[in-house]
């Protein structure tokens, strides 16, 4: 299956389709072009999807705009994952043209509105002849405009402004405005909505023939059954009197409480279809445009009844419900209301409460519910941990596997993977007492462990939320036969399996060393980075290079040579890089013969700024030791091969190690050597004694700095050792440990170290790759297995994936050669960027012989 292809196209000049599916300047849809690679050429029919328009999750409205907020904007919305802003005011006729005399309009407000808005995110917009302030538009007691051909042109001319296609567009326009809806909440009180929804929707629709019109939302309360009885009473004989037409997406809005309201909206929706479908409409779309509850105690203002005190917990239990519950039986889009921040201001009734950031504000003489301008709620960081497990769905396929007993589960798909939601809706259990649980079985998992996070932060309020990769529980279980039992608490849980799915190999060169010097790897949003070993078969001009690409990996941007053999220094031979995101910083060693029985070596650092192609990489190299090579060297001698570099926050770090016996009885010493980030200027060095974590010679290790501590994974020897070949890392048993230390270097032995790969019967060497995302941590080494020279003896990439507690999630081998003279070695490199996993590799039968090259990788 290809996987990611470049096609061209008569129409765009390229369309590049990645691994989801997504395009990049190809129309979302059913979409013909020609395909030419080498000497293949040819048409298909792709359907390319468009997963921000495919994305169920909303917001009204998005943005924040709020006194003495420092975040106000799109930052948030952004940030928790919102892709559907329904915002700001109502394109309303009065505003645009409030002289209905001339046939000028003014846009000012709403360019400057809907300009704000990310293209990241699809925008709702509203557009009506009337509104809340001014209804002299509309005839009495009527929603029908006064003069219909002036309100015609008006709808024509906003629709038009800003719909894209070039005519008439708003200056400047990047985010085209494709649904409009026909004001909001209509009813019978006031006549002719009906034919206000068709004139509008035809005025649309000449303006903009592929923009989707929704009507206006259904409005109302719970209980269901007064709601329905309005519904039929009030907003049934629009829908009838339109006669199937007029309406691309229906609309409708439930609110309620946190106690289980929110399955109330089911009803609903089989109501409404049921109407639609006896009024002869085509199965449009159902949308929620307005959906919420609230933490806090409001007051009874209007017609709203007195709602209990609700927890910031309940009120996030229940929104991540609200989006979950709909999506399973057919809502497309859910948009809480209203807003992300708090402040509609209505007396300190319901909707003061229902956003998810407070505004700072309580009402007079109310109970202070408010934790202060800005605080986050629980369900702020909800919503962000549900987009972040279940955007990219296929939610057309989403499966309800239960839905009964106060229990239930439901099962999506990602990227052809299950991920599982389940729930107990506890307070509907009279014995219900805290910490009570209710156990479910789950199957048709994949992998050999399930991850449960639970979807709301483990704490009462989000003010306790500091860091939020570690605000949420998890755990790990065991799958047997494709299944797991789950034990649910008050909270929903997200189960899923990870797995790690090939997605493309680079190949760069033919002439890399045969597996000791891989390719290390630095990504960014916009670029790959890849520096290599080449020139390996002419041995006088061994070589670093680096390779620039685009960040999937199809176009090269640039390629240079970074350092070259010298006369003084000798020829490149290992290198080590890792990156802060603004600039990429190198490691690495030279080795020269200075007679057939002696040689030395040399340690080099240099850097380079991510925001540009690396010109001062070789220019900035800095010589900071010499040693002389790992075969010749007596115990207690630096090794320079294989630099550990480390990316603190005021410093840049490498790590080498000491040669001893490989024996336990060994003792495993490394060199720090702390520099500064900007100039590389030697800060300070010392030596690191872990002979009480880990027997035998300190080997090829890699570190990271999480949370403000340091980890480093190296091997250990263990006991009983077999016959030990000291001249080699293979030439004993050994496993792989986690040392976890403060930013001084110094840990626990007792409470700071965990084995976290033991194997049996193989070596565990060579970690040549450690990283973290706020989910899980990645390792990568090369694991030996079998006598070398036989048919059983191996060497192996492997990759492994463990949660924050470094539970194994996943572990794979990713590429194998043979163990002796006729194969090489492989040590695999290891970056981290979004959900790919990026690993240089290089292997072949010797020196001259490796095959250097790009491996990537999915998590799913």
């Amino acid at each position: 299956m290809t996987l990611s292809a470049t096609w061209a196209s008569s129409d765009i000049e390229i369309a590049v389709i990645d691994s989801a599916g997504l395009a990049t300047a190809v129309a979302a849809g059913l979409t013909t072009i020609t395909a030419a690679s080498g000497n293949i050429a040819g048409s298909t029919t792709l359907t390319v999807r468009d997963l921000i328009l495919e994305s169920p999750f909303g917001f009204h409205p998005a943005g924040v705009a709020k006194p003495g907020y420092t975040g106000n904007g799109y930052g948030d919305a952004q940030n928790i994952g919102v892709k559907w802003a329904r915002d700001g005011i109502y394109a309303f006729w009065f505003l645009i043209q409030p002289d209905l005399s001339s046939q000028e309009y003014d846009f000012t407000l709403y360019d400057s509105q809907w300009s704000r808005i990310p293209n990241e995110m699809k925008v709702l917009a509203n557009i009506s002849p009337l509104g809340p302030i001014n209804d002299s538009y509309c005839l009495p007691n009527s929603y029908l405009p006064v003069d219909e051909q002036k309100y015609v042109a008006f709808v024509k001319a906003t629709v038009e402004r800003y719909d894209g296609d070039g005519i008439t567009d708003m200056p400047g326009l990047t985010n085209p405005i494709k649904h409009w809806m026909v004001w909001n909440e209509p009813n019978t009180a006031k006549s002719g909505f009906a034919d206000l929804q068709r004139i509008t929707y035809t005025a649309i629709k000449a303006a903009c023939p592929d923009c989707l019109v929704l009507i206006g939302g259904v409005p109302g309360m719970p209980p269901v059954a007064d709601y329905l009885l309005n519904f039929d009473l009030h907003y049934k004989p629009i829908l009838d009197a339109l006669g199937g037409k007029y309406v691309d997406i229906m609309d409708f809005h439930w609110y309620g409480n946190s106690t289980g309201d929110y399955r109330d909206a089911k009803e609903v929706y089989n109501q409404i279809r049921a109407v639609l479908n006896a009024d002869g409409f085509p199965p449009i779309p159902i949308w929620i445009t307005e959906m919420g509850s609230y933490s806090g105690d409001p007051a009874p203002v209007g017609p709203l009844p007195d709602y209990p005190l609700q927890t910031e917990r309940q009120q996030a239990l229940d929104y991540f419900k609200r989006f979950v519950y709909p999506l399973s039986f057919g809502v497309k889009k859910i948009f809480p209301a209203y807003g992300l921040m708090e402040g509609l201001h209505y007396g300190g009734g319901y909707f003061d409460y229902t956003g998810l950031i407070y505004d700072g504000w309580d009402p007079a003489g109310g109970a202070p519910y408010d934790l202060g301008l800005g605080v986050k709620k629980l369900g702020y960081y909800t919503y962000k941990k549900m987009t972040e497990m279940l955007e990219g769905s296929d939610w057309e396929n989403n499966e309800t596997i239960r839905d009964s007993g106060d229990v239930y589960i439901f099962k999506f798909i990602k990227q052809g993977a299950p991920v599982y939601v389940a729930w107990w809706d506890y307070f509907n259990d009279p014995s219900y007492t805290p910490g009570k649980t209710m156990q479910v079985s789950l199957s048709g998992l994949q992998g050999t462990a399930a991850v449960i996070t639970e979807a709301v932060p483990k704490f009462s309020a989000g003010v306790e939320v500091t860091d939020y990769s570690t605000a949420f529980s998890t755990s790990m279980l065991t799958i047997s036969n494709g299944s797991v039992m789950v034990d649910l608490g008050d909270s929903p849980v997200i189960v899923e399996s990870p797995l790690l799915i090939p997605l493309k190999t680079i190949a760069l060169t033919t002439d890399a060393e045969g597996g000791s010097a891989r390719p290390e790897i630095v990504a960014t949003a916009e670029k790959i980075y890849v520096v290599y070993l080449g020139n390996i078969s002419d041995g006088n001009n061994r070589r670093f290079h680096m390779k620039i690409y685009d960040n999937q990996l199809e176009t090269l941007i640039a390629q240079k040579t970074l350092f070259k053999t010298t006369e003084e220094y000798g020829g490149p031979t290992d290198i080590r890089a890792a990156s802060d995101g603004q600039n990429l910083y190198a490691f690495f060693e030279t080795h020269k013969t200075i007679s057939p029985d002696a040689a030395e070596t040399y340690l080099w650092a240099t850097t380079c700024a991510l925001n540009d192609d690396c010109t001062s990489f070789a220019a900035n190299a800095t010589l900071i030791a010499a040693s002389i090579p790992m075969t010749d060297s007596p115990d207690g001698q630096e090794l320079l091969d294989d630099p550990a570099p480390l990316i603190g926050p005021n410093s840049v770090f490498v790590v080498t190690r000491f040669d001893n016996s490989i024996s336990p009885e060994g003792e495993t010493v490394y060199h720090v050597r702390e520099f500064d980030k900007d100039t590389l200027t030697l800060r300070s060095e010392r030596h690191l004694d872990l002979s009480d974590a880990a027997d035998g010679r300190g080997r090829v290790a890699s570190l990271l700095f999480r949370n403000n501590s340091i980890y480093m994974a190296l091997a250990t020897t263990f006991p009983p050792d077999q016959v030990v070949r000291e001249e080699t890392d293979d030439g004993a048993l050994s496993d792989i440990i986690l040392v976890r230390m403060n930013q001084d270097w110094s840990f626990d032995p007792q409470t700071d170290v965990r084995t976290i790969s033991a194997e049996p019967d193989d070596r565990e060497n060579y970690i040549t790759g450690l990283e973290a995302d706020g989910n899980y941590f990645y390792i990568t080494y090369k694991q030996t297995v079998g006598i070398p020279n036989t048919v059983d003896g191996k060497h192996r990439a492997m990759i492994k994936i463990f949660d924050n507690d470094f539970n194994l999630l996943l572990g794979e081998q990713v590429k194998e050669t043979l163990w002796g003279k006729d194969g090489g070695e492989i040590r695999p490199s290891l970056e981290v960027f979004g959900n790919r996993i990026y690993s240089g590799q290089s292997a072949g039968q010797g020196i001259g012989t490796g095959n250097a090259g790009i491996y990537v990788y999915e998590t799913q």
